[in-house]
């Protein structure tokens, strides 16, 4: 597999909720951390916030921006080159759970963290969730490969 970074990321799509007790402006300003300041325009543009309901009917705010292009790729440099050493270790390690097999691979970052502009891996509940699209790559070796590539290493 030839190809380098900057043909190997089309899309990143980073998603939370907001709950109703949650301050909805400090919730964007999460997924802002995520994102280098010169495409800081480009998010306001392309975020989608959906009103919906929960499981027990309480009002939660679904926030989701999408970058494609060079902006995923600059996008997705910023989040992997500021996860700790040993975040990025453990998606490498556990990438057979990440990726789908179909050219997507998914993580999970803390949102409490996010918000105090620190980005840590995070498998419960309250979290941002990141999607990696990687179009024609089918097997986790290329993904890894492509994934530290990303990071710089």
């Amino acid at each position: 597999m030839g190809r380098g970074i900057g043909t190997s990321i089309s899309l990143v799509e980073i998603s939370t909720i907001a709950h109703a007790t949650e301050n909805l402006e400090k919730v964007v300003s999460v997924i802002k951390n995520l994102v280098p300041k010169e495409l800081l325009g480009e998010l306001e543009k392309n975020m989608e916030v959906l009103s919906m309901e929960g499981h027990y009917g309480n009002p939660l705010t679904r926030i989701t921006v999408r970058f494609k292009g060079r902006g995923a790729r600059e996008v997705a440099r910023y989040i992997f080159s500021r996860l700790e050493k040993s975040d990025f270790e453990t998606i490498i390690y556990t990438i057979d759970r990440r990726f789908d097999g179909k050219g997507r691979v998914f993580i999970r970052l803390s949102k409490q963290d996010a918000y105090l502009g620190k980005l840590r891996l995070y498998e419960r509940e309250d979290v941002i969730r990141v999607m990696l699209t990687l179009p024609g790559v089918r097997r986790s070796e290329n993904v890894e490969r492509i994934l530290r590539q990303i990071r710089g290493e």
